[in-house]
């Protein structure tokens, strides 16, 4: 009984840690993979959860090292793909072997892609930008303006904006400070500029 109580308090401490990455992660505008058992004979603990993150990093495990190796590269997939998917896996003499989509598997995980809300990631803070700022916030996604104009960036003139980055624009030669962003398929690009 006391055994059953502190595999549960760790599952559930686990299970935080997951759902905090995955806010972390969603919030830098990163995708994320949650693997959970969803079906299994007594081999195996339903609920038991991965979190598999966009750099190859992972949070968990499936309770079989062989179960989290498997799961952890069609998660590493399913987050290129971008789609939820649920495998299954026979256990034959000693190895898992994935189950056909017909057959009932020994434990099944269900896949689930997290994505992030899109990120436009705004250049230029002047009359155009401010406008696009309100509308990208009314479709929920998150904003982030660089300009390279301190009176331009501010939170009055940008009060929706997720992020405002003041940045150093080189007139002459038109570089830009590189950004503090991870740009990623989620992420749109506007430049908005007078230039």
């Amino acid at each position: 009984m006391l055994n059953g109580l502190v595999e549960s308090d760790q599952m559930a401490q686990v299970t935080r840690e997951i759902f905090e990455s995955s806010v972390r992660a969603l919030e830098k505008g990163q995708a994320v993979a949650l693997a959970i058992v969803i079906q299994a004979n007594s081999a195996w603990a339903i609920g038991k959860k991965m979190l598999v993150r966009i750099d190859h990093s992972s949070l968990g495990d499936l309770g079989d090292e062989r179960l989290t190796h498997l799961v952890f590269d069609v998660a590493r997939k399913a987050l290129v793909n971008g789609r939820a998917q649920r495998v299954a896996y026979i256990e034959l003499d000693g190895a898992l072997v994935e189950a056909s989509p017909f057959q009932v598997g020994d434990v099944e995980v269900f896949i689930q892609v997290l994505l992030p809300s899109p990120t436009v990631l705004l250049i230029g803070a002047g009359h155009i930008g401010e406008a696009l700022v309100k509308l990208a916030k009314t479709l929920g996604w998150r904003v982030v303006v660089v300009d390279d104009r301190p009176e331009f960036i501010t939170a009055e003139r940008l009060p929706d904006a997720d992020d405002r980055i003041l940045a150093h624009y080189e007139h002459g030669t038109e570089p830009l400070a590189p950004m503090p962003l991870s740009i990623t398929p989620s992420t749109f690009i506007v430049v908005a500029t007078w230039g």
